[in-house]
């Protein structure tokens, strides 16, 4: 599943709309994370406030993410507690916001017009995971941002095993307007119980499920180590038949939705997505990043 430079990670994802960007949902964001002990990092990007690399930061970082969230030139700020490649003991967030703040669109009612949305991820390695306080804290960081944002999904799972997942069900990117994959924990926010039903929701086959902000958030099994235990298997394929979640007519292909005709082409697509997902570009590139 990983590359052996690679260091396995747990990684939530929370997909919101925001197109105001204001101090204030920034400065609740960073109270979050520093209440749960991601506030120490090693390197912090900021787009042009960090001369669009990777750079120490001397200060503290809410200073800066603040500016950066609420300043209409950057696009996207990320930071982490060091090399993941070096260290066992490792997270990274990262916060991937929208044309609306460069823009200055003005929002649009159209029903046929696209709305982008915003992206926050939130992942640490297993060394640091270990601990179950650091595992407890980084599931409660995931739920207080929840509970911020008022996303319309979310999701958290090894980050390897979720592109897996998505390539399994025959998806490319991540849309938001069905439901595609089932994960060891998933948020489905406002548009998707008013879609499927928030009561339906509530009874799925989940090990725990709760009602959080206007949405639904439950997970498959007790452990999220545990995301490829039959268990999860078992309960995914459930929740799946009862949400009639169905792969899309178009597989994986090479940007134009082909066939695959090899073993070795699914192998190459599932690299592709699996750095894609693990460089936050399924919507747009990535920042190059210096070290």
């Amino acid at each position: 599943m990983y590359n052996e430079n690679e260091k396995p990670e747990i990684s939530a994802s929370i997909l919101y709309f925001d197109k105001e960007y204001g101090i204030d949902t920034a400065r609740k964001i960073s109270d979050i994370l520093c209440k749960y002990g991601f506030d120490k990092p090693g390197k912090i990007y900021a787009g042009c406030l960090t001369n669009n690399r990777y750079k120490k930061y001397p200060g503290h970082f809410s200073d800066l993410f603040i500016r950066a969230y609420s300043e209409k030139d950057v696009m996207s700020y990320g930071m982490a507690s060091g090399d993941s490649r070096k260290a066992d003991e490792y997270w990274r967030f990262d916060c991937n916001m929208t044309f609306y703040k460069d823009s200055k669109l003005a929002p649009r009612n159209s029903e046929n017009f696209f709305e982008p949305w915003n992206v926050i991820d939130l992942s640490s390695t297993y060394g640091r995971l270990k601990d179950k306080a650091e595992t407890d804290n980084f599931l409660k960081c995931v739920k207080d941002l929840i509970l911020l944002l008022n996303p319309f999904y979310a999701d958290i799972d090894d980050i390897s095993n979720s592109v897996d997942l998505l390539f399994e069900a025959g998806e490319q990117t991540q849309v938001s307007d069905r439901i595609q994959q089932i994960y060891w924990g998933n948020y489905y926010g406002p548009s998707f119980c008013q879609k499927y039903g928030t009561d339906k929701m509530l009874n799925l086959p989940a090990y725990s499920i709760e009602k959080l902000v206007d949405g639904v958030f439950y997970t498959l099994c007790e452990n999220v180590f545990d995301f490829a235990s039959d268990e999860c298997k078992k309960r995914r394929k459930q929740i799946r038949k009862i949400l009639n979640l169905k792969p899309p007519k178009e597989k994986y292909g090479f940007g134009y939705g082909g066939a695959l005709r090899s073993e070795e082409d699914k192998e190459i697509i599932k690299k592709i997505a699996r750095e894609k997902r693990i460089c936050k570009i399924f919507k747009k590139k990535s920042p190059k990043i210096f070290e």
